[in-house]
């Protein structure tokens, strides 16, 4: 029996651990398959005989491997769904082994041709199991913290903050895991408020909203709602003491920039929080009114600002502009998990610097690169591998080659081809390889060049008389934040009207300068006209960024998107905005590869939803696969759909079968299809008919039987149907 004290020491030195996720009722109590004496697994997919127990093959002689078992039903009142604890631990004997001895308590892998065996050695269990339940209420805001939830982890942290148990057999924990266990089994801060006196500042709970709870609820609000002043209240009183006192303002921007605002940051306010609905405000007006908040306020200690950002934790990011001195909000968001992106001033008067000195205060700041990160790009340097990699598509390859390769050669770059193809995916893929930040943007028909490169706008000041205000487009955003763009749809503008005056810059490879529609009075109180200059060659710059002047880097680079089953229907591009920009084709995965994609994806949501019996399950692939990927399918009918629908619909039929045991493999395609797949034949009346053929066909069931499918298809498409 292992000694919590022990236990604890082991998980402090070891670099990592294996772990074992497992039901105590589907193992025997001793013999060479109880508990902590093997691993074992089937070697393949039941059906398909798809590699999904690969992560088998990856532990060695020596590796620690630590035990999660399920007990039974949870205690009442616990919270929990499960009775989950940490139970003890083994190391690994030897090295993973095929057999055809079928462990006792197979259940529905008993027949199963093969398994894989790990024998194990030295097993102990613990004096006191650990509740992995308290662990993740207890240890929440480190896990989120440290990133835990991204692959092969025992935990997964959601996108609202929420951290779950992964249902994978074996997963694999990071020495950062290793040492919050420890401290768990040792119980040296295993209740939260011992180390935040009032609660989370950042996370709270229904009972206590943290700010982020607060922030949420204001920006799903409308922009005057004040709703959220109480629940606000309330959380500054209950933390007053964690806060160390001291008045706080937050102030709600929208896309008028900072006019008279900053009026109601009051002499006494120790905190200003700004929040940002959208890309308008750039990081130069952030920074200007960050310097100007802190000059004439001298009690003001931090300035921070805060914006929706669906992958941040809780969804909601921040950016620190700087504190006079160390703020224990500050501290406390970080170390609750709080998401801070890093400022990067990509054009501002000011020189870049680690610290701002107004009058003799330091603004503590931190530390910015003197030039953005474009303008050390060299596009040539960035490797297929690196974006195959973090795409994840199969078939990839091809696209990304020679979406690279006219990267490379200084061109813009479209990505066409059917919906479902991941033309987004590889978007994002090709400037996350690259280390370049980037702003996703969804083309619209009523787009106009105010949109891409801004305007003016009238706007009311602080005595309520409205001034003409520029605001910068979506396009002229990003380049003055120093970011790359993707535009999602890019032919549902009208490119002329939206992007005519960027053609230049889109089509040079060398410096040029384009006079943008906005003035701006200079120290000499002379009013000029704003340029944006495209530098011509790698990393170099016409001149110093100035109050009239907007950088843009030679490595900027568009990535736009297009359904080539919208060409025809939606905006077409004119020659010349064709001309500026490589059209990459994404086609489908060829048929054995797509087969294979859809097969594994298949096993693996069955296996994670509890199993479902082989024949549904076999024959609802092969309908699946009659839809996707078969010529007589959607191919045959000129209306290919790419993997990413094809999953979904694996997902959702999937589902509906293991929560409705009743429900026949063809009643769940067709639901998955009338979810999905209908809604993607809005307006072609042409192919109503065609597309009920290839139905009847694939699922094999009478024109009666399809009723009720057949209704909800031609409210998309317009086809006439009898009632």
């Amino acid at each position: 029996m292992a000694s919590s004290r022990d236990v604890a020491g082991l998980l402090e030195s070891e670099p990592f651990a294996w772990v074992e996720i497992t039901k105590r009722k589907n193992k025997v109590t001793d013999g060479p398959w109880a508990l902590g004496h093997r691993l074992w697994s089937p070697s393949a997919a039941l059906g398909n005989g798809a590699d999904v127990y690969a992560f088998m093959r990856l532990p060695q002689p020596g590796d620690l491997v630590l035990h999660f078992v399920d007990e039974g039903k949870p205690a009442k009142g616990s919270g929990s769904t499960r009775n989950r604890v940490l139970a003890g631990h083994s190391r690994v004997a030897s090295a993973v082994r095929t057999v055809t001895e079928v462990p006792p308590l197979a259940g529905k892998w008993k027949d199963a041709k093969a398994f894989y065996v790990i024998d194990l050695a030295d097993y102990e269990p613990l004096d006191t199991p650990l509740p992995i339940a308290g662990f993740i209420r207890d240890f929440k805001p480190e896990i989120t913290r440290l990133g835990i939830g991204q692959g092969n982890y025992p935990f997964a942290t959601q996108q609202d903050g929420r951290v779950l148990p992964q249902l994978q057999y074996l997963t694999r924990a990071p020495q950062s895991l290793l040492r919050l266990l420890a401290g768990a089994v040792k119980g040296e801060f295993v209740p939260v408020q011992d180390r935040l006196a009032e609660g989370p500042l950042w996370f709270g709970s229904e009972d206590a909203p943290g700010l982020v709870d607060i922030l949420r609820e204001k920006f799903d609000a409308h922009v005057r709602s004040t709703a959220y002043l109480g629940r606000l209240e309330a959380w500054f009183g209950r933390n007053r003491a964690a806060l160390e006192g001291g008045e706080m303002v937050m102030l709600v921007l929208g896309s008028g920039g900072f006019t008279g605002r900053i009026g109601s940051v009051k002499p006494n306010h120790e905190r200003l929080i700004w929040m940002l609905r959208d890309q308008a405000v750039s990081d130069v007006q952030a920074r200007r009114a960050m310097i100007d908040a802190f000059e004439h306020r001298p009690n003001l200690r931090t300035v921070i600002v805060v914006r929706p950002d669906p992958q941040a934790a809780g969804g909601v990011a921040i950016t620190d502009w700087g504190s006079r001195r160390p703020d224990p909000m500050i501290e406390r968001f970080r170390v609750e998990g709080a998401s801070f992106s890093s400022v990067r001033p990509y054009a501002t008067t000011e020189p870049p610097t680690a610290a701002i000195t107004i009058g003799n205060a330091p603004v503590i700041s931190e530390q910015v690169p003197e030039r953005a990160l474009l303008d050390d790009l060299d596009w040539s340097e960035v490797t297929l591998e690196s974006v195959v990699a973090k795409a994840d598509i199969d078939g990839a390859e091809e696209p990304v080659l020679r979406a690279l390769a006219a990267l490379a050669s200084g061109m813009n770059v479209i990505f066409v081809g059917p919906p479902g193809t991941g033309k987004t995916t590889l978007a994002r893929a090709i400037f996350d390889a690259a280390g370049v930040e980037h702003d996703l943007r969804c083309a619209s028909d009523h787009w106009t060049t105010y949109d891409t490169m801004g305007g003016y706008f009238p706007e009311p000041d602080a005595d309520g008389k409205s001034n003409l205000v520029f605001r910068p487009g979506a396009l002229l955003q990003s380049i003055k934040s120093g970011r790359c763009t993707i535009v999602d749809e890019i032919n549902r503008a009208d490119i002329d009207k939206a992007f005519g005056e960027l053609f230049t810059v889109f089509g040079s490879k060398e410096a040029v300068e384009l006079p943008l529609p906005q003035k701006v009075k200079g120290a000499d109180g002379v009013l000029r006209d704003v340029v944006l200059a495209k530098a011509g060659v790698r990393g170099t710059l016409a001149s110093a960024p100035s109050a009239h002047r907007i950088e843009m880097p030679a490595s900027w680079r568009m990535i736009g998107s297009m359904n080539d089953a919208d060409r025809a229907s939606l905006k077409r591009f004119s020659l010349a905005f064709a001309r500026r920009f490589a059209m990459v084709p994404v086609r489908l995965p060829q048929a054995d590869r797509y087969r294979a994609l859809l097969s594994s994806k298949l096993s693996a949501e069955a296996e994670r939803l509890g199993g479902l019996e082989q024949a549904r399950a076999d024959r609802l692939l092969a309908m699946i696969e009659a839809v996707f990927v078969a010529e007589n399918g959607l191919a045959s009918i000129q209306t290919p759909l790419g993997p990413g629908f094809a999953i979904t619909v694996v997902d959702q039929a999937v589902t509906e079968l293991v929560r409705s045991p009743q429900r026949t493999p063809e009643q769940a395609l067709l639901s998955a299809l009338e979810l999905y797949v209908a809604p993607q034949f809005q307006g072609l009346a042409t192919k109503h008919q065609e597309l009920m053929d290839m139905v009847g066909q694939v699922t094999g069931l009478a024109p009666e039987a399809l009723t009720e499918f057949e209704q909800a298809l031609a409210a998309w498409t317009g086809g006439a149907v009898a009632f």
